[in-house]
C-alpha cells in the first residue's frame, strides 16, 4: 500500500538493531551487557506488538542495522544523521503511505496501543501530538505532515527536548497538543522502578519479565 490516501494512518517504529555491546548502555552497566541485550529485543518485541493492536493501516519498522522480516511491518533503513533527521526521515517515510503517522522508539514503560490511538485521533483539530517523557525528552510524535527543517537541531537527550519541540511547533505557526506524560527505561533504577510495578505486564510483558528477572538475579 503506497499512495497517501489508501492508507488512513500509519506508524513507525525507529530503534537500533539490538546487538550486545551496543543498547542500554546504562542498564548495562549495572546488570551487564548480555542483560541489557536480553532488555532491549524484549522492549522491541513488546513495541512490535503494542503498534500491531493500534487502530493504524500501515507499520513500518526503521532499524539502524541488519534486520530480518518482521510479521506485519515493511522494513526501512536509518539514514546517517543526528535523531532529529533520522526521525524526520521515519515520519516522511510514513506519510508517504497515509496522511497521518505517529513515530515511537521502544524506551517507553507503559506506552500502550489506546495512547498511539489517541494521539493520531488528535490529530482532527491538530497538526501534531507529543507523548511526553518524564525526563524531557519525547516518547512519540504524530504530526499529519513534516515540514522541512522541524526536528533540526533539537537539544537531543536534555531535560528540554520538548519543550524545544514545543517551540518549535509555535514557530512554524502549527499546533501541538500534549498526550500524558510516560516514562521512559533508560537506567538500573528504571529497571528497578518497573519491576515493582504491578501493571506493567499489561502492555509491556516480555519487559516486564525480563526486569524482574534482573532484579531477582541480583538479589
Amino acid at each position: 500500500m503506497s499512495p497517501a490516501g489508501v492508507a488512513a494512518r500509519a506508524a513507525v517504529v525507529l530503534a537500533k538493531t539490538p546487538a550486545l555491546g551496543r543498547c542500554k548502555t546504562r542498564v548495562a552497566s549495572v546488570f551487564g551487557e548480555a542483560a541489557a541485550l536480553q532488555l532491549a529485543e524484549a522492549m522491541l518485541a513488546d513495541t512490535l506488538d503494542v503498534v500491531r493492536a493500534a487502530r493504524v493501516d500501515v507499520r513500518l519498522l526503521c532499524l539502524d542495522g541488519p534486520a530480518r522480516a518482521v510479521d506485519g511491518f515493511a522494513l526501512a533503513a536509518q539514514p546517517e544523521g543526528d535523531l532529529g533527521l533520522r526521525q524526520a526521515d521515519a515520519l516522511a517515510r510514513a506519510l508517504g503511505y497515509a496522511p497521518r503517522a505517529v513515530l515511537l522508539g521502544t524506551d517507553a514503560e507503559a506506552l500502550g496501543p489506546r495512547v498511539l490511538d489517541a494521539a493520531l485521533d488528535a490529530l482532527d483539530d491538530a497538526d501534531g501530538c507529543v507523548v511526553p517523557a518524564e525526563d524531557g525528552g519525547f516518547v512519540a510524535l504524530a504530526v499529519r505532515g513534516m515540514p522541512a527543517g522541524l526536528l533540526d537541531g533539537l537539544p537531543w537527550s536534555s531535560p528540554g527536548t520538548c519543550d524545544a519541540l514545543r517551540r518549535r511547533f509555535r514557530h512554524a505557526g502549527l499546533r501541538l497538543v500534549d498526550a500524558p506524560v510516560e516514562r521512559d527505561v533508560d537506567t538500573a533504577e528504571d529497571v528497578a522502578r518497573l519491576a515493582a510495578a504491578p501493571d506493567t505486564s499489561a502492555v509491556r510483558p516480555r519487559v516486564a519479565a525480563v526486569a524482574r528477572a534482573l532484579v531477582a538475579a541480583r538479589g
